[in-house]
């Protein structure tokens, strides 16, 4: 019996086309109600899995971790993009590249990118290299007492930052000494 798990995961193959999976349900349709004809053929919801054949966009998150990581550019869309420094981007675009590497999910690469843009442009004459845990406790107060941030969020941008320091900057942070939390 064709179970919609096999169907699942045969239609999240990224190199197959839509139009390859509707024609792959239309010819098991036709094998097992038409040539085998077993019991359970006439009841399953043929139609139901044509019309789940689509085109999924390349943005779409179980497609774009397959593709390479997206320079940041002077034309790119991501917020805040335009006004970091070449050094800046070059960082960005490693950090997107640790993350690829390492298999995070691109919805998490999406929200380490725009927090670390922002801390980036929090200490805009500040040069990448001589980041150190004082700027990080100034962003995180400025996020809990001037944006008000919840205290979530204030840890995603820890988890942020820190992967940031870490891993693209091979520094060992994680001594923020006191700040204010949210």
């Amino acid at each position: 019996m064709i179970s919609k798990l096999n169907l699942t995961q045969f239609g999240r193959n990224p190199r197959l086309e839509a139009w390859q999976f509707a024609q792959n349900v239309n010819a098991l349709r036709i094998l097992y109600c038409d040539l085998l004809k077993p019991d359970w053929a006439g009841s399953f919801d043929w139609q139901y899995w044509i019309d789940s054949a689509q085109e999924l966009e390349s943005c779409h998150p179980t497609l774009a971790r397959e593709q390479n990581p997206i320079s940041l550019s002077d034309s790119d869309d991501t917020p805040l993009a335009g006004i970091v420094s070449a050094v800046k981007k070059q960082a960005i675009n490693k950090l997107r590249e640790k993350l690829r590497s390492k298999n995070y999910t691109i919805r998490t690469e999406t929200t380490y990118v725009t927090w670390v843009l922002r801390f980036l442009r929090f200490d805009e004459g500040q040069d990448v290299s001589a980041l150190s845990d004082k700027e990080v406790k100034y962003f995180l107060n400025h996020l809990a007492v001037d944006q008000s941030v919840s205290a979530s969020t204030q840890q995603i941008v820890i988890s942020a930052v820190v992967f940031f320091f870490n891993q693209v900057l091979t520094k060992k942070t994680n001594d923020f000494g006191e700040f204010i939390r949210a």
